[in-house]
Order: structure tokens, then sequence, then C-alpha cells
């Protein structure tokens, strides 16, 4: 009955905060249009009120990616359209790369509000039933769900990476030798996590409750630090950085311009310290010392590290959209301005941190 609980409380929460983050977005839509034609500082057309129903509609049953993925098809073919003027064209392909980017960052949210803490639960009812005898239809099952679990949180991230840079005219395009890298550094890095997390659940049951919670408040609170401007109203900004604290839960995101090499050498300390100490408090306290997958888990956690550093080092060395070399190594020593970088924004560097219709995310 737990596991039921806790599999409709993951699909229900996460589809509440993405289409309240959904309907605030077109608010500000709305609310940005209406100052732009009170000014006369632009031309812009009037929504009509049919597409708004289907936009709140769409998005109170759930869906509010599919129409803005819907408006993105419909942009596009209207930046095409010949017997239009330049400028209509040019403003649809605008509005078509900002519904890529806004569909994108709500995809990114809903697969690890949803995708993530059902694939730790997965686990966790793996271990705690493994002793049951199961058909191979079953297991083929749980391994395939498990493994979509997986690479659609990896996916979701350079989804919205490329749809991020792609928003920007003065951006470089992934290319695809660096989208499958950098698929591969985030599959490696949320995939031990979640086992990590797994394992422990599995042995300390609702422990995991708690230290989940304290992570996520800490990076919470590191990223209100940070100063970040994704809202006018403070309380929507501390929300959103909330909902931002969470993802670091799981991975590494950037919120900020700056040198984002310390932020993810202290990210990447934490996270990994906390990875061992999950890992080692169920290798010592499991009752599974004989299971087959006992010393497999060891391994595999810890290949992930060392899998995880390659793949960064080369996509950022030979893959970046910069240019191969265009990132340096090592810095200046009158560089070194680490505490500045953990809080506050410098002048950019390998990650751009850019600014969409609404919020301003790098990952």
């Amino acid at each position: 009955m737990v596991p039921f609980g806790l599999t409709t409380a993951f699909i229900v929460v996460p589809g509440l905060v993405t289409a309240t983050l959904n309907l605030r977005w077109y608010c500000i839509d709305f609310q940005r249009t209406k100052e732009l034609s009170k000014d006369g500082k632009q031309q812009v057309p009037t929504t009509r009120g049919l597409l708004w129903f289907v936009r709140i509609l769409m998005t109170c049953l759930m869906m509010g990616r599919v129409i803005r993925q819907v408006e993105y098809v419909y942009n596009g073919f209207k930046s095409r359209d010949k017997n239009l003027t330049e400028d209509v064209r040019k403003r649809h392909y605008r509005l078509m790369r900002c519904e890529d980017v806004d569909a994108s960052c709500i995809r990114m949210f809903e697969c690890f509000l949803e995708a993530a803490p059902q694939l730790l639960l997965q686990i966790y009812i793996l271990m705690e039933y493994r002793e049951e005898e199961v058909t191979w239809l079953i297991s083929g099952t749980r391994a395939v769900s498990m493994l979509s679990s997986w690479s659609s949180l990896a996916i979701s991230m350079v989804s919205y990476q490329r749809a991020l840079r792609f928003s920007h005219d003065d951006c470089a395009n992934m290319s695809i030798p660096g989208s499958i890298l950098y698929f591969l550094w985030r599959a490696v890095e949320i995939g031990p996590r979640v086992i990590a997390l797994g394992m422990f659940a599995s042995q300390f049951k609702w422990w995991v409750f708690i230290v989940v919670v304290v992570h996520w408040i800490g990076m919470s609170l590191w990223l209100l630090c940070q100063k970040t401007h994704f809202y006018q109203n403070q309380c929507e900004e501390k929300g959103f950085n909330f909902v931002c604290g969470y993802v670091l839960v799981f991975c590494f995101l950037n919120v900020r311009d700056g040198r984002t090499r310390y932020r993810m050498i202290v990210y990447y300390c934490i996270f990994y310290v906390e990875n061992w100490l999950f890992l080692g408090f169920w290798f010592y306290f499991t009752d599974a010392k004989s299971q087959w997958f006992y010393l497999p888990t060891l391994f595999v956690v810890s290949l992930s590290i060392i899998l995880h550093l390659i793949f960064q080092f080369l996509y950022y060395g030979c893959f970046h959209p910069l240019g191969h070399g265009a990132i340096p190594c090592c810095l200046d020593c009158e560089e070194h301005t680490c505490f500045e970088s953990l809080c506050y924004d410098l002048e950019p560097e390998e990650n751009y941190t850019m600014q969409t219709e609404h919020v301003t995310i790098s990952v």
C-alpha cells in the first residue's frame, strides 16, 4: 500500500508543480505583452481568447508541455511562410525558440520531480521484495522501466541545454558528438546517485527522506545565497529556487554566470561524499552480503566517478560549443576568486547562463 501511495504522490505532485509553473509563465507572457503594447515600444498581436482557453485546459490536464510543443511547431511553420512579411516571420521564429526552451525546461523539472523519485522507489521495491519469485516478463518489465526512467533524466538535461543554446543567436549550438558526450556525463552522474539513495533506502527506510530533505534545503539555501533573479516577486523567486534545489539532489544545475568550475568542485565534493556515505552504510549494515549484486554495486558506483570525470573533461576540452581548447584547464592566479564565484556572478566563462523568456538556468 505504501509503494502505491508514493507512486501516486510522485505523479500528482510533479504534475501540480509543473502546471503551476506553466500557468505562471503564461501570465508573465501576458503581462509583458500588455506592457509592450501599452508603452508602444513594440507592436505585439493580442493572443486570442480561444488559445488562452486551450492553454489553460491543457495545463490543467497535466499536458502543458504538449501545448507548448504544438505552439513551437506552429510558430516554426509560420517562420518559414513566405507569404508573411520578414518582421512577422522573425517574430514567429523568436516565439518558436522561446516555446522550445520553456517546454524543455518544464520537461526537465517534470522528469526530476517524477522520474527520479520513481526510479528510486523502483530500486527500493526491487531490493525489498527480491526474495519473491518473479517471471522473466516481470523482471524484463522492471528493467525496461528503470532504464527508461534513468535515460529520460539524462535526455531531459541534454534537450534543455540544446534548446537553451539554440534560443540565442550569440551562442554556438551543441554538436551531435557533444550532445552524446553530455548525455553520457549526465547519465553516469544521475544513475549511480539514484542507486546509492535506493540502496540506502532499502536498509534504512524512511531515513532516506531525512537525508534528501536536508540536502534539498542546503542546496536551496545555496541558491538563495547566489542572489538569482528569476522573478520580480521574492516569494516566487524563493519558491523557484527550492524547485531548482530539488534538482540539485540528483545532479548539478548552474543558475548564475561566473566561474562555474568552483561551484562544480564544491558541489561534486559534497555529492560524491554523500554517495559514498549512502553506499557505505548500506554495504556495512545490509543482510544481502551473499547476494550477487553486493560487490558489483560498489564497483559500479565507484567506476561512475571515473567515467563522470572523463566524460566531463572530454566535453569541456574537446566538444564544448565554444570550440576545442577554448576553455582553459587552469586560471591565472589573479583570477582565483573562488569565494565570490560560489555566491555571486563574475564575467561568464565556460558555461553560459542565458536569459529565457522567464527564467535563467544553465545546465
